[in-house]
């Protein structure tokens, strides 16, 4: 069953690691995609890297105390959103090179 707080809202996208709950028959008579994290996460960063290497950057710093290293932040991600920790890492190295 769809989340009801989803339709609700008018979401244009569930995101999800379940996506064999929200069907394309249960989700597109309401307009709604379900994507899972890791898809998520590369089109936010594919429209803006800049912020979302800040986001990254502010959650090291606030995940524990203290603070834990951005690469340790993707090391935990890595198994949920392997596609997405990839991106950065490359991202990261480019940066690191110029």
């Amino acid at each position: 069953m769809l989340n009801a707080a989803a339709v609700f809202a008018e979401a244009q996208i569930i995101v999800t690691l379940r996506k064999k709950h929200f069907t394309p028959q249960a989700t597109s008579r309401w307009g709604i995609e379900a994507q899972h994290p890791d898809l998520f996460l590369l089109s936010l960063w594919e429209e803006n890297p800049t912020q979302m290497s800040k986001s990254i950057n502010e959650q090291a710093s606030r995940l524990k105390r203290p603070p834990i290293s951005v690469a340790e932040l993707l090391a935990q991600l890595e198994k949920q959103v392997p596609q997405f920790v990839v991106r950065v890492r490359n991202s990261l190295n480019t940066i690191g090179r110029d």
